[in-house]
C-alpha cells in the first residue's frame, strides 16, 4: 500500500487468482477515496511491487510473468505503458522514483542498478559493484545520494551523480533485506 507523495493518489496491490495493481483517487484532507479506481495491471501478472512518482502521474512497476522479470512504466492519466526492462535470467527488484521524479532506479539478480531518465524510458546509468542481487533501493529526501541493500551482505551509498565509489556498510552477518 502507498500514498503517492502528493497526496492525491492511493495505490496498492491485491492477489486473488490474479495479481492487479490498483489507483485511487484520494482526498488527503478528509481521508477518503475521491473517484473510481484505475487498474494499473491487468492481472495477467505474476506479482507486482511498485513505486509512484512524486506527482502520482506514473507508476512504476516489476512483475513476473511467465519466467520472465519485467519493468514497467505507466502513465495513470493516460493509460501509456512502456517497458523498460526485461529478463529471464534474474530477477529484478521493487523500482523507486527519485524525489524530484526525473529517474527511476532499480536494483536486481543481476548485481546491478540501473537509472532510468524519466522522459526517454531509456537505461542512464548502470552500477556494477555488489557481489550478489540488489534487494533494495532508496534515495536520500534530497535525491544526491542513493542506498543499496545486497544479499552480499553489505549496504552500499552511492553518489547519484558522480563516478566515486561507494561509502560501504559491512559486518552485517547476512542479507541485507531493505534500505529506507
Amino acid at each position: 500500500v502507498a500514498i503517492s507523495r502528493d497526496g492525491r493518489r492511493l495505490l496498492f496491490t491485491t492477489t486473488s487468482s490474479r495479481t492487479r495493481v490498483w489507483a485511487f483517487p484520494f482526498d488527503p484532507a478528509s481521508g477518503r477515496i475521491a473517484g473510481q479506481p484505475h487498474p494499473i495491471t491487468d492481472g495477467s501478472t505474476g506479482e507486482a511491487d511498485f513505486d509512484a512518482r512524486a506527482d502520482g502521474s506514473i507508476v512504476a512497476y516489476r512483475t513476473v510473468r511467465a519466467g520472465r522479470s519485467e519493468l514497467w512504466e505507466r502513465s495513470i492519466g493516460a493509460g501509456r505503458e512502456r517497458l523498460l526492462l526485461s529478463s529471464t535470467d534474474w530477477r529484478i527488484a521493487k523500482p523507486l522514483w527519485s524525489p524530484d521524479g526525473a529517474q527511476l532506479a532499480v536494483g536486481g539478480g543481476d548485481r546491478t542498478i540501473r537509472f532510468f531518465d524519466t522522459a526517454s524510458g531509456k537505461q542512464k546509468r548502470l552500477l556494477k559493484q555488489h557481489a550478489d542481487w540488489v534487494q533494495t533501493v532508496a534515495f536520500s529526501p534530497d535525491g544526491k545520494r542513493l542506498v543499496t541493500a545486497s544479499i552480499d551482505k553489505t549496504a552500499r551509498i552511492w553518489k547519484v551523480h558522480g563516478e566515486e565509489s561507494p561509502l560501504i556498510l559491512r559486518g552485517h552477518e547476512d542479507t541485507v533485506w531493505s534500505a529506507a
